[in-house]
This record gives C-alpha cells, structure tokens and sequence, in this order.
C-alpha cells in the first residue's frame, strides 16, 4: 500500500506545459503508424484535457508549442551547424 505523508505538498506540482508537449511530440510520432491512430487521437484528447485543467485552474497555459511537426532535414547539419 502506498502511504501519502503529510509533509509533501499535493497536489504534486507539475510542469503541465513540458507535459503537453512531450506528449505532443509522442502524438506526432503515433500519427506516423496507421494501426496507431487511434492511440494518437487518445494523447490529442489527453493534450487537451490538460489544457482546460490548466485554464479551471487558473493556470494558463505558459506556453504553446508553435506546431507538433518534426522538421527533418534533407541532409545532416555539419558540427559548425551550417549545411
């Protein structure tokens, strides 16, 4: 059985924004696998989720991510970070 003790705060605090994202990026790669669809549209729910936990918590959100797509390059950057 676990034992909560008093002298920890709880609610846990968390970083709900890193947590969006990170399961954003997780979406992303879902998306990529046609028999995990539906495991993408579930995290895209949960995303959400935390979205409005944040906002009835008066929380807003501290960030958004500018978009949940992955940018490949054609080929690899040199150590310099130049092509």
């Amino acid at each position: 059985m676990f034992k909560f003790l008093k002298s920890r705060p709880w609610p846990p605090a968390l970083d709900t924004a890193g947590l969006r994202e990170t399961l954003g990026y997780m979406q992303n790669d879902l998306e990529r696998v046609p028999e995990l669809e539906k495991a993408a549209e579930a995290l895209g729910l949960a995303i959400d989720e935390l979205k409005k936990a944040e906002i009835a918590s008066g929380n807003v959100p501290a960030y958004e991510p500018l978009d949940r797509q992955v940018r490949t390059f054609s080929r690899p950057l040199s150590p310099g970070g130049r092509r």
